[in-house]
Parts: C-alpha cells; sequence; structure tokens
C-alpha cells in the first residue's frame, strides 16, 4: 500500500513539473514572438516616414537623442472613426493636427516621486479631415531619447485590446509569479509542522517572487491603463528595485544554513541607506529617483556576489545538500544572467524591443519555480519524518493493548506535576481476580478483562486528568485537582460502569477494580509518598472486595 501511495504521488508530482516546464516554454517564446494586431480593419502603421524639421525622414525607432519635432502626413488616410493611438515611456508628448494643438502630455509629479511616470497608453482624437500630424517629443531626462512605441492610427478600443492582448501573456507571468509568491509566504508559515528548527526558506522565496511580479509587470503597460496612475506604478518599481537584493540572499543563508553571516545585516543596512538617500533627496529637489536607480542596481550586483560567495563557501564546508546545490545552481545561474543582462539593457541599450524587466522574469521564474518545487518536495518528507518521530514517540509512551499511556509516560507526568509544584490527587488501580481469568480461561479472555478495566478507568476518570497502565493488572491515573468531591463522583461512575459491563457482557468472572487515592501536594507530601499512600488504600480496599466474596 504504501508503495502505491509513493508511486502515485510521485506520477503527481512529476506531472506537475511537466505542467510548470510546458508553461516556462510558452512563456519564454511569447517574449519573442512577432504578435500582429487583432484589429478588424488593417490599422494605419505610422512608424515611418516621419519628417523632422530640417526635411530628413526617420522612424520612431531612429530618432536622435534630444526633443525632436517632427511631422506626418495624413492626407491619404481614412481618419473616420479613427484615433492616434501609441504608447509612451519616459517622453513628454505634445501633438498638433493641421497645427492646432490637440494633446500635451507632460505631467509634473511632485518632487518624491520624480520626473519619471513609466509606461502610458495615450489615445488622441483626430479629425476626420487632418492633413498633417505634428509631434514634439521630449525625453523627460536630459540626453535620452523619446520612446515611442506601438503607433497606430485605429479604432482606440480596438487598440486597447491588441494592446492587453499582447501583454497578456507577460501580465499572466507575473500574476502567477505574485500568487507563487503568496503560496510560499503562506507554506512559511505552516513550515513549523515540519520539526525543522531551521527555516524552509519559503518566506524569503516567496517575498522575492512577489518583488518581481509586481516589477515586472510595469512592462505590459496594463496596470498603467487600469489605475490612469503611471507615475505611481514606477514609484513602486523604484521602491520594487531597492528591496530586490535582500531576498535572494537571506534564501541562499537559509539554504546553506548560515542565518548567521555578517553579509545579510550588511546588505540590510545599504537598503536602508539607499531607501532613506533616494526619497530624502528627491524630496529636497536635490537629486531625481530615477538616477538613485545606480545604487540599487550596485546593492543587486553585491547581492549576486554574496549568493555566489554563499554558495562556494556552503559547498566547501558540505552545509548545503548535493541535491539542493544542483538545483540552486540550475535556479540561480537562470536568474543571476536574467538580471544582468537586463540591467545592461538599461544602461547601455535605449528603447529597447522588449521590456526593461523582459530576462529578469524568464530567469526568476526558471530560480522560482526549481527551487519551489525543491522546497515543496523538501517539505513533505520532513512532514513524513516528523510523523514517523510522533508515532514511534507515542509507541513508546503508550500500553498496546490498551491504548493508555504507559509506565515510561506516568514517570514522565509524575515529574512534570513535581516540576509544577501544583496540588493533585495520585491514584492506583488493581483488577481483582485477574490471575484466576487468565490460569482458567485463558490469556485472550484475560486480555479481554484488562481492556474492559481500561475502559471503564479511562471513561469514570479522564475529565479529571490522565490514566495509565503501569503493570500487567495495575493502573494508575494522576488528576488535576485536588476536590475529592469530584474523586468521589468518578469513583461512583467506575463502579456503575463495571456493574453495567457484568449485566451486559457477562464475563467468565465478573470485572472488579481496586482503587486507592492520595492528595500530592508540594508542601506536604513527594509523589513517591503520596504513591505508597495510594497504593496502600488500594490494598486495603482490595483485601476488603476479597474477604466479602
Amino acid at each position: 500500500m504504501n508503495l502505491i501511495k509513493k508511486h502515485i504521488n510521485k506520477k503527481w508530482t512529476d506531472m506537475l513539473v511537466l505542467i510548470l516546464t510546458l508553461f516556462m516554454v510558452i512563456i519564454v517564446g511569447s517574449q519573442f514572438v512577432e504578435r500582429e494586431p487583432i484589429y478588424g480593419n488593417t490599422p494605419y502603421d505610422l512608424s515611418t516616414d516621419w519628417v523632422t524639421e530640417d526635411g530628413r525622414t526617420v522612424s520612431l525607432s531612429e530618432l536622435p537623442a534630444g526633443e525632436i519635432t517632427i511631422k506626418h502626413d495624413l492626407t491619404d488616410l481614412d481618419l473616420s472613426e479613427r484615433d492616434l493611438c501609441l504608447k509612451s515611456s519616459d517622453t513628454f508628448l505634445k501633438v498638433m493636427v493641421d497645427g492646432k494643438t490637440v494633446y500635451d502630455y507632460a505631467p509634473t509629479y511632485p518632487n518624491i516621486i520624480g520626473k519619471s511616470y513609466g509606461n502610458y497608453i495615450h489615445v488622441i482624437p483626430l479629425g476626420d479631415d487632418s492633413a498633417v500630424l505634428t509631434m514634439t517629443l521630449t525625453p523627460v531626462y536630459d540626453g535620452d531619447t523619446a520612446d515611442l512605441s506601438n503607433i497606430y492610427v485605429e479604432s482606440s478600443a480596438r487598440y486597447i485590446v491588441d494592446i492587453y492582448r499582447q501583454g497578456l501573456p507577460e501580465f499572466v507571468a507575473c500574476l502567477i509569479m505574485v500568487f507563487f509568491g503568496i503560496v510560499l509566504l503562506l507554506l512559511e508559515l505552516t513550515s513549523q509542522n515540519t520539526g525543522s528548527d531551521q527555516p524552509m526558506g519559503f518566506m524569503s522565496l516567496g517575498i522575492f517572487a512577489v518583488i518581481v511580479g509586481v516589477w515586472s509587470m510595469n512592462d505590459t503597460f496594463i496596470l498603467q491603463s487600469i489605475s490612469g496612475r503611471p507615475e505611481l506604478i514606477k514609484m513602486i518599481c523604484y521602491i520594487c528595485m531597492m528591496m530586490i537584493a535582500y531576498p535572494p540572499v537571506s534564501f541562499v543563508a537559509s539554504a546553506a544554513k548560515r542565518r548567521d553571516t555578517i553579509l545579510l545585516p550588511v546588505l540590510a543596512v545599504l537598503i536602508g541607506v539607499n531607501f532613506i538617500l533616494t526619497f530624502t533627496l528627491a524630496e529636497l529637489g536635490i537629486v531625481d529617483p530615477h538616477y538613485m536607480l545606480l545604487f540599487s542596481h550596485i546593492n543587486i550586483m553585491f547581492a549576486m556576489f554574496m549568493t555566489i560567495f554563499l554558495m562556494v563557501k556552503a559547498t566547501r564546508n558540505n552545509t548545503i545538500e548535493k541535491r539542493f546545490l544542483l538545483t540552486m545552481l540550475v535556479g540561480m545561474t537562470a536568474a543571476l544572467i536574467g538580471v544582468g543582462i537586463d540591467l545592461l539593457r538599461f544602461w547601455f541599450v535605449k528603447n529597447s524591443e522588449y521590456g526593461s524587466s523582459s530576462f529578469t522574469r524568464i530567469g526568476v521564474l526558471v530560480f522560482i519555480i526549481a527551487e519551489g518545487m525543491y522546497l515543496l518536495k523538501e517539505k513533505n518528507r520532513l512532514i513524513v519524518e516528523k510523523g514517523k518521530a510522533d508515532l514511534m514517540q507515542r509507541l513508546a509512551y503508550t500500553d498496546v493493548l490498551t491504548g493508555l499511556a504507559n509506565r515510561a509516560a506516568y514517570h514522565e507526568k509524575e515529574k512534570e506535576l513535581t516540576a509544577s509544584g501544583r496540588d493533585g490527587i495520585i491514584v492506583l488501580l488493581d483488577i481483582n481476580f485477574l490471575k484466576r481469568v487468565n490460569d482458567e480461561y485463558g490469556h485472550a479472555e484475560g486480555d479481554k478483562h484488562i481492556i474492559a478495566a481500561a475502559d471503564v478507568i479511562r471513561e469514570s476518570l479522564k475529565e479529571l486528568g490522565d490514566c495509565y497502565r503501569i503493570g500487567g493488572d495495575e493502573f494508575a491515573a494522576i488528576l488535576d485537582t485536588a476536590d475529592e468531591e469530584a474523586v468521589a463522583e468518578a469513583f461512583r461512575k467506575l463502579e456503575a460502569a463495571e456493574d453495567d459491563y457484568n449485566e451486559k457482557v457477562s464475563p467468565p468472572v465478573p470485572l472488579r477494580i481496586a482503587y486507592g487515592y492520595a492528595i500530592y501536594s508540594s508542601d506536604n507530601l513527594s509523589t513517591d509518598t503520596a504513591e505508597d499512600l495510594a497504593d496502600k488504600r488500594m490494598y486495603e480496599m482490595k483485601g476488603t472486595m476479597k474477604a466479602s466474596k
């Protein structure tokens, strides 16, 4: 049966890995496949054939740095029920039709937010008889190049649908990353069930997944469009970029069993300083948050070297399992390559056709899925081991025949009672005539007699304390009360239960249980003294019961 369960669990695990692998292939492929618009009528693509003020023809992908004014001839286009639709990134936009300004997007924000609005979608109405379209493009930051893309003259509704469709694979990937991160966070809250005193790493990995997922959504344009507040989305990205360095280092430190490393507090201090400096200098109008990204990127690079250092040291010290090390190498390599490529593109490749987090998203997805699957398997293994350990402990303290706690558990309870210093009652009980039952009717009948006695004792005394079988025909109870009236009532229930059993079952020898008790008080008696007194009283009752037969 265990082999069947193990096979089923392995089968479902393999299926989950296969599904996640196929999902990864789809997500990675979606980053690079050219997507055709889904318009019913062919849109007019305005990405080329623009004319500068000095008569040069340019495309939007070849614009020079700095502010530029460009024009496009609309006379041959059918403009009925169509708008000018485009996406922009950190570019102020002034649109004129036939010399008249119809749109001017140059928002200003509080110093703490900075100049950047990140990404945004623009829908600009055009007149049916428009002839010349003029745009003045001003990069938000000096020295940058205006960044416009997906510029069409088309129905705005269809354009928005197409933009959402194009961004949907990335958006879904980000949502899955965030969802997976939340699941990992919840798993960390239940990781104590594994019985391990070491953190599993779910918390760090989950936070990392949430941060990267939220940050990557900036590329999809969907949050900006839904909220209408692109500057706030950009601010969230700044914060995510500041915090993103810590979780992977924390995760690797947990995996390497090096939570005491000085690297974690050092990195935390660097992140805190970056956070305080960025928003303090921004609020004072000294430095825009955009330029402070350099320090976030330095922290990220520092975190990369930290993770490599921790993994190398863990490998040398054999503090990390080989299976986990292999998984870490695959996942961390993918994440480091993705982050590295995006950092290089951010600083050296302007207006990339892919978003600023495309490769990071791919690498981190590989990392999170690889590590998450390993941690889930490890959690299940630890839970199984803990279950086995708990079972062995229960067996060590349980009487197999009756299910009551055994003599070892009784002695542990005595120690607990002594250490607590509270008052209690020790009860000793003994089955009369058990030897006769065994000798005349066999040990099978004797076992039935013992089980019946255990049931009677348990049902009568369980509300007052714990019951134990401490010998062949000997039982005990330690009651968490010093109320003798409550104990007397329990003994009345015991005797009534004896009579009820004898009447219903009619055993060959009637069940009779002798008992005696003594009040334990840390001021007057030791547990040994109380036990001797209870034993004496029990034998007095036993003698009386035998004499009456």
